[in-house]
């Protein structure tokens, strides 16, 4: 995806092909959603549901994602921080559906 630069900001763009159960974390619940953004390229989006609430995502809608790039050593590439910031200086994310931003 981006040359695994783990730790950027980033915005990317995609397909909603698969949505997760939510899950208990140690910061909180979270759900995690893949995007297609073309040419099978698969991204995983770590969405925080404790400060953004129940995101509506839906199969085959398009979503624009901001937040902070990860590369994990299974080969996932994944954007989390997709949200605002609860405490500290870290850059705050969003997700976009259909319009709506939620952060």
């Amino acid at each position: 995806m981006l040359a695994h630069a783990d730790g950027s900001e980033v915005t990317a763009c995609g397909t909603v092909v698969h949505i997760g159960r939510a899950r208990r974390s140690r910061s909180g619940m979270h759900r995690i959603v893949i995007l297609d953004a073309g040419d099978d390229d698969r991204i995983e989006v770590d969405a925080n549901l404790d400060v953004m609430g129940n995101v509506p995502f839906q199969r085959g809608e398009t979503a624009i994602v901001h937040g902070e790039y990860y590369y994990d050593p299974s080969g996932r590439d994944g954007i989390h921080w997709t949200h605002r910031t609860l405490r500290g200086s870290h850059p705050p994310g969003y997700i976009i559906l259909a319009g709506t931003k939620y952060q």
